[in-house]
């Protein structure tokens, strides 16, 4: 422990991130700490001098976004400088849209000019589709630090599997015991607020589908989750769709007044209840 009461570890990753052109992937369970660590970790790069942006991977609890969307702001903390639409609330079964929205996020991070880039990632670390998920998202990005966030080695099989990459310094650290196991039922509620809240006061949105691109319409039912973004994939609102109009040619959604300058809508696996609670949805024939 250093003495400003800040775990040594913590203290090492810092020194090895603070490197311009360098970007840091956080791996770790549920409820490990790796937002706590984001948090500290961009407040003590900034402190160094550092431009530092955070990419908010973490589509099911973000902190930049609604849910089923992936951010990044000016430090872990800051209001979201962009915002791209995953579609779902989870990335298994959706790695290449949320892949792509890592992807997009980060470039964009760097081409505003940030030195570090921070992704904090979801909590989905069990399994084999997880490890591949989480391997081609550091490959995506670049990565020069994957920090594994870990109770009792359960990444062994990240540290196994990150080993050889010559581009990636893998460091480790306990997780965060102070933070506070979240349940499933406290997630939804989370993510039932967060919706409501981003879906307050909508008006009709009429998207002529003739000009406007169209992204998921296999998944398309009454309010499904849409993602209304601008011709570079912004997302600039939130939307739940309405009426399909296949003769002509429109689509009818509620969506914040942002959302009516739409070049692109994208369908999300899920549609929101009355209560903006979580659907699933299975695909059909488009």
């Amino acid at each position: 422990m250093s003495a400003c009461g800040v775990p040594d570890a913590w203290m090492r990753i810092a020194d090895r991130a603070a490197r311009p052109g360098g970007t840091v992937v956080l791996i770790g369970g549920s409820d490990a700490g790796k937002t706590t660590l984001a948090v500290w970790l961009a407040g003590r790069l900034a402190e160094r001098g550092l431009r530092v942006a955070a990419v908010d991977a973490d589509v099911g609890q973000s902190r930049l976004g609604p849910p089923a969307t992936v951010g990044w702001a000016w430090g872990a903390e800051g209001r979201p400088a962009g915002l791209r639409f995953a579609g779902d609330v989870t990335p298994a079964g959706m790695e290449s849209r949320c892949l792509a929205a890592v992807g997009a996020c980060a470039e964009e991070a760097r081409q505003a000019g940030a030195e570090v880039v921070l992704c904090d990632t979801t909590g989905w670390v069990s399994g084999a589709g997880a490890l591949e998920y989480k391997l081609a998202k550091t490959d995506l990005l670049r990565g020069s630090l994957g920090v594994l966030v870990e109770r009792e080695g359960e990444l062994q099989p990240y540290r196994r599997a990150l080993r050889g990459r010559v581009a990636v310094e893998v460091l480790s650290v306990a997780a965060v015991a102070a933070v506070r196991p979240r349940s499933v039922e406290d997630r939804r509620a989370r993510r039932r607020e967060a919706f409501a809240a981003h879906l307050r006061e909508p008006v009709e949105v009429e998207l002529d589908l003739r000009t406007v691109g169209l992204t998921g319409l296999s998944w398309l039912r009454e309010r499904s989750l849409l993602g209304l973004a601008d011709g570079s994939g912004r997302l600039l609102a939130l939307g739940l769709a309405g009426a399909l109009d296949r003769h002509a040619g429109t689509l009818m959604c509620t969506a914040q007044a942002a959302g009516a300058g739409a070049a692109q809508v994208v369908v999300g696996r899920i549609a929101l209840d009355a209560e903006f609670g979580e659907l699933r949805c299975t695909e059909t024939e488009p």
